[in-house]
Formats: structure tokens, C-alpha cells, sequence
């Protein structure tokens, strides 16, 4: 009977092993390569999900326009910039920052050396000498001018602290943006520079 085994077509040899016509598992399942129409394209290729692109966010040319006029406008309401020209605040606007605080956030410290000035256009803040409230500020209101105008360092010097009672939003002037800007206008630097001598000797 084993001999008959052995003549049988097909059997196997003693020492040799059977292979199965069935596949060998692979442990993985069929993957199919899909075109860029979405389409499968092939047995044994992955499909590759687009790479999601982040897209730059650029300000329009309209949004600037429209930030640069609400910040002109804002400094024309400071009795500083009333009557300086309307190029010099046009060209100031162009560098004026828009800060945001919240309620119980320190906008000016006491005792601090500063380099800009704050024009509050909404909220509402309180000015603390010491620990002593003395008082009150709405929107409209200029803080820290001297800062911005003065190098002196006891006029750059904050004398209180501002504290925001509310949600705040401030249009900051920095010194040298306004220095660079005073520096091209002769006539608006001499408005400035009254001012600033006024305001120095009542510090003294």
C-alpha cells in the first residue's frame, strides 16, 4: 500500500512538505491603492489620505486700511495729537498696537520704567498710588503719556499703578514709533515738544 502511495501522482516524498494551495496568511488585510479621483487603483498599495495644508491668515490690504483709520481717529481724541497735521497721525497710526486686558489685569505699575503711552478705547480702569485708589478712568482716557514722549528717566517712570476694572482694550503708542514720526514732521515735533516741556516742569 505504501509503494501504490509512492507511484500515486501527486504525493508527496517522504521529507518533503505539503504546501497548501491556499495562501499563507499575512496578517494583514488587502490594500488597495486609490487614485487621486478616489478610485482603487491596484491589489497591495495603501491609500494615502491628503495632507491637511494650513493656510497662512494674511491681513487684507481692507482690514489694514480700516485699523490704520480707528487708530488715527483715536489719536486725534488725545488732546497731545489734536492739533498735529493729519499726516503725522496718519503716519503714527500705521505703528500704533492694540492691547487687551482683563478684569484685575495690571496695565501700568507703579515704580516701573516705561516706553510707551496707553489710550484707553473701551473699558474702564482705577489708578492706585501706593495702595490708596485715587481714581477712576473711562474710555477716552491717555495713560503713561509721559513715557512716550519723555527720555527723562523721572518722567519715563510710572507714578501709579492702573489696574482694569473691566474688559479693556488700549491703543499703544510706542516711544520710538513716535519719536521716528516727530522726526519727519518738524512742525507737529514743536507742538509736541511744548507740550512736553509744559508737562516736565509740572512734574518738577
Amino acid at each position: 500500500a505504501a509503494q501504490a502511495a509512492s507511484r500515486r501522482p501527486g504525493a508527496a516524498s517522504a521529507g518533503q512538505r505539503v504546501r497548501s494551495s491556499s495562501p499563507e496568511p499575512s496578517g494583514r488585510g488587502e490594500v488597495v491603492r486609490f487614485s487621486s479621483a478616489g478610485e482603487p487603483s491596484g491589489i497591495g498599495d495603501e491609500r494615502q489620505p491628503a495632507p491637511r495644508v494650513e493656510r497662512p491668515r494674511f491681513k487684507t490690504k481692507r482690514s489694514l486700511t480700516i485699523a490704520r483709520i480707528d487708530h488715527v481717529e483715536c489719536l486725534r481724541g488725545v488732546a497731545l495729537f489734536s492739533v498735529c497735521s493729519a499726516e503725522f497721525l496718519d503716519i503714527l497710526g500705521e505703528q500704533v498696537e492694540s492691547r487687551m486686558f482683563q478684569p484685575d489685569d495690571i496695565i501700568l505699575r507703579q515704580g516701573d520704567f516705561g516706553d510707551c503711552m496707553y489710550i484707553l478705547n473701551i473699558g474702564q480702569v482705577e489708578v492706585i498710588v501706593g495702595e490708596v485708589k485715587v481714581a477712576t478712568l473711562a474710555s477716552g482716557s491717555v495713560l503713561g503719556e509721559m513715557a512716550a514722549i519723555c527720555k527723562d528717566p523721572v518722567a519715563a517712570r510710572r507714578s501709579a499703578t492702573v489696574r482694569a476694572t473691566s474688559f479693556c482694550e488700549c491703543r499703544v503708542v510706542g516711544r520710538e514709533a513716535l519719536m521716528q514720526t516727530i522726526a519727519r514732521f518738524p512742525e507737529d515735533a514743536q507742538v509736541i515738544e511744548t507740550e512736553r516741556q509744559r508737562r516736565f516742569a509740572d512734574l518738577r
